[in-house]
């Protein structure tokens, strides 16, 4: 309205106005209201400053689009010339372009470095802090040692409030900061006291990115329904105010995985999936793919989670991480690639997680790993190692404070307890993964664990030493269910192997025991005789 009602005349008054309108816009929200302005601007100004902080407004309301706006920065940095403060405010947000349009977050940091150190030449305090904050940020991901150094720079005084409140400040990059040593209560209170100050006074891209991060510390908390309650609002403001949705809606479906239905998760993911995508956002789109992967891993897809997941580790690979604490997908591809029967693949995917694991020291990653690495144990059909590996996971898990991953871990050990004919131990191990899914309130958890554990256990078919003292455990598990009539798909589903080794195990027991056919394997076992 200051901008309307501004004198004809005053040129540099209006502008300045307009842009100060501009700007608010993109604080409230309505993005299309500020780019309107901003290209007004555009059409009139001569001052360089005035250009640049228009090409801003512009940069700035595409959300997490910006591979649509591929085209305004060499007019903005032309706008700049040599101005350093200015080159420092398109330097920063080439940072972002480089890492989510570009994918590469080692170019992103170069753009970062330049930013803050030309900002602070300048005196730009606001630039300087949220260079320094990306700047750690990206350090973090690249798995480098400075990261602690470049956000304690961040966040040291004097302190510019837009900045400190901004989701993209160093407020709440501290909170990831906490999550990558498992320090969950810490990254709770830091952003629960970030929310309650964006709810007085702050814009709605940065409530809800905020909202989101908390919903995932309490997944990761073992509280569903808050998670759940937190993802649904964010999902709601982005959608009031036409923010990007593909964060939210990721968000949501990781709260529908653990607190709704699978169905519900699945949904979601599909939907960040395809928010990412047409956004070309390079960022979250391999989060969305880590998501969708996870579901259909629950939900008993292996072969479509590993491609899933595989492409995620692709995507972050390429795009430089180095920390397996950032993003955590490596033992859950590994899973994936284990129930496929991709043992050597898995094993290779556990093996590089955990060299970087163990040089950054993250004890809660380690313990995923190890979860994986025994479920390669199992796949392999090595059932005690595997039931000794889970047993270690399950307990690092808890110590560590992840009570739906240790959960998880219990009841994988439940199935390799009932495979092993240990039905006294795989009640047990159900008992415990149920009592603390309840307790987390994880419906789809609770289902599932409920479902597995009342399941009818096939009847065992007589042994006796004629034939299975020549087999091992998991051979002699193989043949009894082909003898009860089993596919090899079905046996491989029951038993939790993959297919390969199912096959192999059956091309052991033939030649164990003289047998060439399935028909002489079945009347080999009940008549109990054989060789």
């Amino acid at each position: 309205m200051a901008a309307e009602y501004t004198p004809a005349g005053q040129t540099r008054v209006d502008i300045d106005r307009r842009l100060t309108a501009a700007e608010d816009g993109i604080e409230a929200g309505d993005f299309d209201f500020a780019r309107q302005l901003a290209y007004e601007v555009l059409g009139e100004a001569d001052r360089p400053a005035d250009r640049v902080r228009a090409w801003n407004v512009v940069i700035d309301s595409c959300g997490q689009a910006m591979a649509e706006i591929a085209d305004v920065f060499p007019e903005a940095v032309r706008d700049a010339g040599r101005d350093p403060g200015l080159l420092a405010q398109l330097h920063y947000r080439m940072s972002w372009r480089a890492w989510m349009v570009g994918g590469c977050a080692t170019r992103a940091r170069e753009h970062a470095v330049r930013a803050a150190e030309l900002a602070a030449r300048t005196g730009d305090r606001r630039t300087e802090l949220m260079a320094l904050t990306q700047q750690a940020a990206l350090e973090l991901f690249l798995g480098l040692p400075q990261a602690e150094a470049t956000l304690a720079a961040a966040l040291a005084a004097p302190h510019d409030v837009h900045a400190m409140t901004h989701h993209n400040g160093p407020v709440y990059l501290k909170h990831r900061f906490h999550l990558v040593r498992d320090e969950l209560d810490e990254a709770r209170a830091e952003l629960r006291t970030l929310v309650y100050t964006l709810r007085q006074r702050g814009s709605a891209d940065s409530l809800s990115q905020c909202l989101n991060g908390l919903a995932q510390v309490e997944l990761l908390r073992g509280r569903c329904r808050p998670a759940l309650a937190l993802a649904r609002q964010s999902l709601r403001i982005t959608e009031d105010a036409g923010l990007s949705q593909g964060p939210a809606w990721y968000t949501l479906a990781l709260a529908e995985t653990a607190g709704g239905t699978l169905g519900q998760a699945l949904a979601a993911a599909e939907t960040a999936r395809r928010h990412s995508e047409d956004d070309d956002d390079r960022l979250f789109l391999p989060r969305a793919l880590h998501a969708e992967g996870r579901i259909r891993l629950f939900g008993g897809q292996p072969h479509q989670a590993a491609e899933l997941l595989a492409r995620t580790g692709r995507l972050e690979t390429a795009q430089g991480q180095r920390d397996p604490a950032t993003r955590r997908w490596h033992a859950d591809l590994a899973e994936a690639l284990a129930l496929t029967g991709a043992t050597d693949e898995a094993r290779t995917v556990i093996a590089r997680a955990r060299s970087q694991a163990e040089r950054l020291g993250r004890p809660g990653v380690l313990a995923t790993l190890d979860r994986a690495a025994a479920t390669v144990d199992a796949a392999r059909g090595d059932l005690d190692r595997a039931v000794t590996g889970h047993e270690r996971a399950a307990a690092r898990l808890h110590a560590a404070g992840y009570p739906l991953e240790e959960a998880r871990t219990r009841l994988a050990l439940a199935r390799l307890h009932r495979r092993r004919a240990d039905e006294p131990a795989a009640r047990t191990a159900f008992a415990d993964a149920l009592r603390v899914f309840t307790r987390a309130g994880a419906r789809s958890w609770v289902t599932l664990t409920r479902t597995e554990r009342d399941r009818p256990t096939p009847t065992p078919l007589p042994e006796t030493p004629s034939w299975s003292e020549h087999l091992t455990s998991t051979e002699r598990n193989v043949v009894t269910r082909a003898a009860q009539g089993a596919t090899n798909r079905q046996i491989a589903t029951g038993l939790a192997l993959s297919v390969k080794t199912v096959e192999a195990a059956l091309t052991r027991a033939y030649r164990k025991l003289g047998a060439r056919s399935r028909v002489e394997i079945t009347r080999i076992i009940l008549g109990g005789a054989g060789g």
